[in-house]
């Protein structure tokens, strides 16, 4: 998928046609691949739904973003639950757009030092996938709706470290409306302004 002019300079080293394909590539092989090899030769055609929690229409992942660009996935763990943003990412990998350009599949671990932040903690994982990583460019990205943070590993967080994601995620939809993400909380009490709250759709046999 080509990137539109305006968003070259947040990205340079992911503007050009090689870049795009290595991130697809290692969509395909880290992220997508070795967390659902049991089911890979279905997951591309699995029907993965999910449904607004106050009710509505059954779509995918995709569908709703298009109307929800910020989700919380309030289901407990399941099968769906931990496939349905992995089939997201090999669809896109394989061609098929979504609304924002890169889709960004992170496991929220957790972290010794409360001085590490959600943002030095992105900036990491920038780095490991090959973008630029410094703070400007990251900001530049996200004020963009650049990216689509797809976040699991929710359930595995401290209280404290889950209150510090909260925050984040809030303060950033506050400080960039274009902001997308997808945060697997699972089951929560207190609700997030800016995020809708979703449900997946159990398989049936």
């Amino acid at each position: 998928m080509a990137l539109t002019s305006s968003r070259l300079p947040f990205l340079p080293r992911v503007r050009e046609g090689r870049y795009l394909r290595r991130y697809r590539q290692y969509l395909l092989e880290e992220n997508v691949l070795t967390r659902s090899a049991p089911l890979l030769p279905h997951l591309e055609r699995l029907p993965l739904l999910m449904r607004p929690l106050a009710g509505g229409e059954a779509v995918s992942l995709a569908e709703a973003l298009k109307s929800s660009p910020k989700i919380r996935l309030v289901s407990a763990a399941s099968t769906v639950r931990d496939l349905i943003s992995r089939q997201l990412c090999l669809h896109w990998a394989q061609g098929q757009p979504i609304p924002q350009a890169f889709p960004l599949l992170y496991r929220l671990a957790a972290v010794q030092s409360s001085n590490i932040t959600p943002l030095h903690l992105l900036q990491r994982e920038f780095q490991t996938r090959g973008f630029d990583h410094d703070e400007l460019t990251i900001k530049r990205g996200l004020a963009a709706g650049l990216w689509l943070f797809l976040l699991e590993g929710w359930d595995e967080l401290a209280p404290d470290q889950q209150s510090a994601w909260a925050t984040w995620l809030q303060t950033c939809a506050d400080r960039y409306p274009a902001l997308a993400a997808v945060v697997m909380t699972g089951p929560m009490e207190q609700s997030w302004p800016a995020f809708e709250d979703w449900v997946v759709v159990p398989l049936t046999k």
